[in-house]
C-alpha cells in the first residue's frame, strides 16, 4: 500500500515507521509516469515483508511549497527514512525489482547479494573456513 502524503501528514507517517521510503513527484512528468507503477509493485511485493517498510508518495505538484521549502527539483525524488530520520537518497534503478533489492539490502544487515555461481562459491569457501576454524 502507498500512501499519499500532505505536507500535514509528512512528519507523522515518517515518523511513526521504523522505515519508510517517500517519492516526491509530478504525476504528469514522464519520469514519475514511468516509475510510480513500479513503487507501486515494490510496494505489493514488500507487503508481507519484515521489517515493514511504508511507502509514500507526494504530489509535488499540489505541494510545491513543501518542494521548494526541502530542495526537491528533479523528479521523482526518492528519500529513505530510519527511525523518524532522514538516511539516504535513493539514486537506484527505477524498476520494482531494483527498488525492492536495494530496501532488502537496507533492512537487513546480513544481506548477501548472490547474482553467479561465483558468488555461491565465494560464500561457501567463506562458511567452509568458518567450520575450519571452530574445529
Amino acid at each position: 500500500v502507498v500512501v499519499n502524503l500532505t505536507p500535514k501528514t509528512f512528519e507523522r507517517v515518517v515518523k511513526n515507521n521504523e522505515y519508510a521510503i517517500v517519492a516526491f513527484c509530478v504525476p504528469s512528468a514522464r519520469s514519475c509516469k514511468a516509475f510510480l507503477p513500479e513503487f507501486r509493485d515494490a510496494s505489493k511485493e514488500m507487503d508481507s515483508y519484515t521489517p515493514k517498510i511504508r511507502f509514500a508518495t507526494m504530489n509535488t505538484d499540489i505541494y510545491s511549497n513543501f518542494a521548494e521549502e526541502k530542495r526537491i527539483v528533479h523528479h521523482p525524488t526518492i528519500w529513505w527514512f530510519e527511525s523518524g530520520k532522514f538516511k539516504d537518497v535513493y539514486t537506484g534503478g527505477r524498476i520494482k525489482d531494483s527498488i525492492v533489492e536495494w530496501l532488502v539490502k537496507q533492512t537487513k544487515q546480513n544481506y548477501v547479494n548472490i547474482e553467479t555461481m561465483d558468488d555461491i562459491l565465494m560464500i561457501f569457501l567463506f562458511v567452509l573456513k568458518q567450520i575450519q576454524f571452530l574445529c
